[in-house]
């Protein structure tokens, strides 16, 4: 569950996030991109784009774990009013890769 839990402003994980922030030509959002500075820290990065109307447009959110025997990375995009994706990779040791990916789309 490393989306439900990914709350970067705890007390405790002060000080564990570089933050950057830049206006992107490309789309007109002001960006924020916050990543850990340890390998431990979840999630790993979280970007947020902010439109001019102060509202966030879509935020893109990066875990990921490794050690010898396994590898595994968890996305999640969500554009807002639009759609909300998940995708989960994960690699272990002697076994074939495995790849998870679940997108859902918003009526309006």
């Amino acid at each position: 569950h490393p989306f439900t839990e990914a709350d970067i402003t705890k007390p405790a994980l002060r000080g564990t996030y570089k933050i950057e922030s830049f206006p992107n030509s490309s789309t007109g959002y002001l960006s924020m991109i916050y990543t850990s500075t340890g390998k431990n820290t979840q999630p790993y990065q979280v970007v947020l784009n902010i439109g001019a109307d102060n509202n966030v447009k879509n935020i893109y959110i990066i875990s990921y774990s490794e050690n010898v025997l396994y590898r595994a990375s968890q996305t999640l995009l969500y554009n807002a009013g639009k759609f909300i994706q998940i995708v989960k990779d994960q690699k272990m040791i002697l076994l074939s890769p495995k790849k998870i990916q679940v997108k859902i789309l918003f009526e309006n």
